[in-house]
């Protein structure tokens, strides 16, 4: 698995990285996992699945993995967890967290849809911003917690 090393914000090099592991580890499937930008009326939380590389930014990394998959003629899937702008650069909501937890299963059939012994990498492209590198309980992690205003009648 490849992950950014937290806690701050920041993704790495994942571009680079990615294509030693599969010049180094002979990785035949990727499998990437994120946050995406919510359409209005998209609830925060919701998962979608895909093909392809997700990773934001400039795109640089991105391009960097998709040519060396080509190339490889690699298997690539995707799964995201959608989120508003905003909510991607705040402390994590609890529908953030329910939808990480959600995200497990379906990556695990996307993994059991794989040849056996087949040489799988899962990459967690996010940021780490405010998490520690192992997370042992997530329930430890600190949510948001909602301004609630009472309304007066």
């Amino acid at each position: 698995m490849a992950r950014a090393k937290g806690p701050g914000a920041r993704t790495g090099k994942i571009g680079k990285a990615i294509s030693s592991l599969i010049d180094d580890e002979g990785i035949k499937r990727i499998i990437t996992v994120d946050a995406a930008a919510k359409m209005e009326g998209e609830k925060t939380g919701s998962i979608a699945e895909g093909i392809g590389v997700v990773i934001g930014g400039p795109g640089v990394d991105k391009w960097i993995i998709e040519e060396k998959m080509v190339k490889e003629d690699l298997q690539f899937e995707a799964v995201i967890v959608k989120m508003s702008p905003e909510e991607a650069i705040s402390p994590m909501k609890k529908e953030i967290l329910d939808a990480a937890v959600k995200t497990i299963p379906i990556v695990e059939k996307t993994i059991l849809r794989s040849p056996p012994a087949s040489k799988i990498l899962l990459v967690g492209v996010g940021n780490s911003c405010g998490l520690p590198n192992v997370i042992w309980n997530p329930s430890s992690i600190d949510l948001k917690k909602e301004d609630v205003k009472e309304v007066k009648r």
